[in-house]
C-alpha cells in the first residue's frame, strides 16, 4: 500500500513475521543515525479531521455534538467494513483480536482483581458500553445506511478503540499534537531503546520517522512508542505486552519487539517468549514494573484552594508511580502539602518541601501514606502460585502468565513499599521525634520495652506500627491515624454477657437486683463491664490477657492512679477547686453506695464472684479504666492509654476521636483539633 500512496520506507519491508511478531518491519540495508525510516504522507493518516472530511461522514448532522474520539472509532469501524474504502489494504492487515485486558477471558481478568490495571479495564469496557448504548441508537435512526446495526456492534466498537490505543501516534496538525492512525508507520514493533524522532512537515504534508539509532540490515526494525512513563501496567493496557528484565546474559544483538536495556524476555500475543540483550553490556537495567498510587485534596477541605496552587506550582500529579527501587520524593512531598494544617500552610516554605514541615506533618505524611499502600495492597487477593508455577504457564497460556506476572509485580511493589515508609517512620522517630520525646516527657513518654508490651503489641497486630489499618484517603486531612485496633480485640457487651459472669450477674440483676428500689449510678450494661474487668484482668487465660497484663505491668501508665477518685484528702484540698472536690466526693459515695448494695448479692456466686477481687478499690480502678476507654459501650484495648497518647488532649473523650470502619475491621483513633 506504502508506495502506491506516496509512502517511503526504501530500506524497510512490510513482512508478516513467522514467529509471533505478527506484522513489522525487516531491514534491507543497514540504516543509519539520521535517515528517515518512514515518511508517511499526511493525507492518509486516519484521525477525527479525516473522519469529518470524509464521506459519508462529512456533514453528518448526527455527528455534531459527539466527542472527537467517538468520531474517530465509528469512522474506523465503518471503513473496515467499506470494500471500497481508500485504506482497505491497511485495514486488511489489522489484527481482529489483541492481547490487552479488554479482550481477557473473565477468569483471567480476575486473576488481578484489585489492581488498578484491573480497574482501569473495566472502566475503558463499561465506559465504551456506555457510549454505545447512548450513541448509536440515535445514529442508525437518523443515518441508517451509514450506521448499519450488523456492523455497528458492541464487538467492533471495542475493536476499534483497542485499534486506534495500540497504533496511534501523536501528529501534529495545525499546530496541534493529534492522536492519529498512522499506516506503515505503525507497522514497525517497539523498543524503547530504538529511539526515533517524530517530525511533521506540513509544508511537504508529509510524516517523518527519523532514525536515531543504527539498526542493521536483515533483522527487524523497531521504533520508541514514547508512551508516557513507559509501565508494563501501560504497556498491557494499551498494547498487549510486557517486558521482563533481567541482567545481561548474551552477548549477541537480535531484534526484540520488546527489548530495553539489560535481557529481557517478549511476550505477546500467544505468550511465546524471545531473549534478548543490547549492545551495551554495562547498561544498567530498567525495571518496566510500577504501581501507581492517587492523592487526594478532598472537595471538603477549608485548604483546598491553597494546597492545589502549592502542587502547581511544584508542578507535581497526584498521581504517582511506585516502583521497587524506593519511594519517589515526589510521593512525600506531595504528602506533605496535602496534609498541612492552617497553621504549618502559614509558615510554609515551598522551597523546603523535600524536608519535614513539622513533627506532626511528618508523622501524619507516614501514617497515610501506610494506611493508603496497606488499602491497596490489601485489595490485591493471594498470589498463590511461587514463581516455577507462574513460568510454568507460559508456553500453555501467555494470557494467564502476563497477567499473573503483573500481579506479582503489584504485591511486591506495594508491599516494598510499606516496608520502606515504615523504615523511614522508624528512623524519623529514632532522630527526630524521640530525641523530643526525651527532653519533653509531656509529649510522648516513652515506651519501656518489656514482656508484656511485646505480647501485647503482637496480640493487638501491632497497632504502633503505623498503617495497620485500612484508611480511605478521604481521611487524609481529617485527623492523624495515631493508633489502629482490630475490631475483634475490643471487649464488647456481647463479650460480658456471654461470659460465665455475665450470665450469672443478669440472673442476679433480674431475680433480686432490678427488684430493689435502690437507683445504681452505673447501667446494668456499664455494671457488668467494671466486674468483668475486675474478673479478666487476673485470668490469666483470657484472650484479653496480653492487654491486661501490659496496663498492670507498669505504675507509669496506671491511668487510675492520676484520678482524683484515688486522691487523698489532703491531695484534693491542694486543687483549691471546692466544686471538683465535691464532685469527687460525691461520685465516689455513689460507687460506693453501688457495690455495697451488689455485694451481698455477688458474694453468694463464688467463685464467679471472689470478695477479694471486688473490693472499692478494685471496683473504682475498673469505673476508670472503662470511663477513659469506653467507645459506644466497648472497651478498646488501647496502650498506653489515651491520656498519654500525642496530640490527643486528656479532656477529650475517646468517642470524639476515633473513626469505627466495620469493613476493614479495625477502629481507627485520631488526632482531634
Amino acid at each position: 500500500m506504502g508506495r502506491s500512496v506516496g509512502g517511503q520506507f526504501p530500506k524497510i519491508s512490510i513482512v508478516q513475521f513467522s514467529d509471533n511478531w505478527g506484522i513489522g518491519g525487516l531491514s534491507l540495508q543497514q540504516i543509519n543515525e539520521g535517515e528517515d525510516l518512514v515518511v508517511v504522507p499526511l493525507n492518509i493518516i486516519i484521525n477525527h479531521f479525516t473522519a469529518k472530511n470524509t464521506d459519508p461522514f462529512k456533514g453528518l448532522s448526527c455527528l455534531e455534538g459527539l466527542d472527537d474520539l467517538w468520531i474517530t472509532y465509528l469512522f474506523i469501524i465503518y471503513e473496515k467494513n467499506n470494500p471500497l474504502s481508500f485504506w482497505k489494504p491497511y485495514f486488511d492487515i489489522l489484527p481482529t483480536h489483541f492481547s490487552t485486558p479488554l479482550y481477557w477471558p473473565k477468569h483471567i481478568l480476575e486473576e488481578i482483581q484489585g489492581t488498578n490495571l484491573y480497574d482501569q479495564a473495566n472502566k475503558i469496557t463499561d465506559s465504551l458500553r456506555d457510549i454505545f448504548e447512548k450513541v448509536l441508537p440515535a445514529l442508525i435512526e437518523k443515518a441508517p445506511s451509514v450506521f448499519k446495526p450488523e456492523i455497528f456492534t458492541l464487538d467492533s466498537f471495542i475493536w476499534a478503540f483497542s485499534v486506534f490505543w495500540s497504533r496511534c501516534f501523536a501528529i501534529n496538525v495545525n499546530g496541534e499534537l493529534i492522536a492519529s492512525l498512522t499506516p506503515i508507520a505503525d507497522s514497525m514493533n517497539h523498543n524503547p531503546n530504538c529511539k526515533v524522532h517524530y517530525l511533521t512537515d506540513e509544508k511537504s504534508g508529509l510524516f517523518h520517522f527519523v532514525n536515531l539509532t543504527k539498526q542493521p540490515a536483515g533483522q527487524q526494525v523497531f521504533v520508541d512508542y514514547k508512551t508516557p512513563s513507559q509501565t508494563n501496567e501501560k504497556l498491557l493496557l494499551h498494547y498487549g505486552f510486557i517486558i521482563e528484565s533481567t541482567p545481561n546474559s548474551h552477548s549477541d544483538k537480535r531484534g526484540s519487539k520488546r527489548k530495553f536495556e539489560g535481557e529481557e524476555r517478549e511476550v505477546g500475543d500467544e505468550g511465546k517468549e524471545r531473549a534478548t540483550d543490547t549492545d551495551n553490556e554495562d547498561q544498567k537495567l530498567i525495571d518496566f514494573d510500577a504501581c501507581w498510587v492517587q492523592l487526594q485534596i478532598m472537595s471538603n477541605d477549608p485548604l483546598q484552594n491553597e494546597k492545589r496552587e502549592i502542587i502547581s506550582k511544584l508542578g507535581l500529579d497526584l498521581r504517582q508511580d511506585l516502583k521497587r527501587s524506593g519511594l519517589p520524593l515526589s510521593l512525600i512531598s506531595l504528602s506533605r502539602v496535602s496534609l498541612l494544617n492552617s497553621e504549618e500552610l502559614q509558615f510554609f516554605n515551598i522551597q523546603n518541601v523535600q524536608n519535614p514541615v513539622t513533627p506532626r506533618n511528618e508523622l501524619l505524611v507516614f501514617s497515610t501514606l501506610q494506611n493508603l499502600l496497606r488499602e491497596r495492597l490489601n485489595k490485591i487477593s493471594p498470589l498463590g502460585f511461587v514463581d516455577s508455577e507462574i513460568e510454568s504457564v507460559r508456553e500453555t497460556d501467555g494470557l494467564r502468565y502476563m497477567a499473573l506476572k503483573y500481579k506479582k509485580s503489584q504485591q511486591e511493589i506495594l508491599s516494598l513499599s510499606v516496608e520502606k515508609v515504615q523504615d523511614s517512620f522508624n528512623q524519623y522517630w529514632k532522630t527526630v521525634v524521640h530525641p523530643q520525646v526525651i527532653s519533653t516527657p509531656q509529649f510522648y513518654p516513652p515506651l519501656k520495652h518489656s514482656p508484656q508490651l511485646s505480647n501485647y503489641l503482637k496480640w493487638i497486630e501491632n497497632p504502633l506500627q503505623i498503617g495497620s489499618v485500612d484508611v480511605s484517603p478521604r481521611d487524609i486531612f481529617s485527623g492523624e491515624t495515631i493508633q489502629a485496633i482490630p475490631l475483634s480485640c475490643l471487649i464488647t457487651n456481647n463479650d460480658t454477657a456471654t461470659s460465665e459472669l455475665g450470665k450469672a450477674f443478669k440472673q442476679i440483676w433480674d431475680e433480686k437486683l432490678s427488684q430493689l428500689p435502690h437507683k445504681f449510678y452505673s447501667s446494668f450494661e456499664d455494671i457488668l463491664m467494671h466486674l468483668y474487668i475486675l474478673s479478666e484482668h487476673r485470668n490469666h487465660s483470657s484472650r484479653f490477657s496480653p492487654f491486661f497484663e501490659v496496663l498492670f505491668s507498669s505504675d507509669e501508665h496506671m491511668l487510675w492512679k492520676n484520678s482524683c477518685l484515688f486522691w487523698n484528702e489532703s491531695e484534693l484540698e491542694e486543687l483549691g477547686d471546692s466544686r471538683l472536690i465535691e464532685e469527687t466526693n460525691e461520685l465516689k459515695g455513689c460507687l460506693k453506695e453501688d457495690l455495697d448494695v451488689l455485694f451481698p448479692f455477688l458474694s453468694k456466686h463464688s467463685p464467679v464472684f471472689q470478695s477479694e477481687i471486688f473490693s472499692f478499690e478494685n471496683y473504682l480502678m475498673a469505673f476508670v479504666i472503662f470511663e477513659n476507654l469506653r467507645f459506644s459501650g466497648n472497651l478498646v484495648p488501647l496502650y498506653p492509654p489515651r491520656t498519654h497518647h500525642p496530640f490527643v488532649l486528656r479532656s477529650q473523650q475517646l468517642d470524639e476521636a476515633v473513626v469505627s470502619t466495620q469493613s476493614t475491621g479495625f477502629l481507627v483513633i485520631k488526632v482531634c483539633d
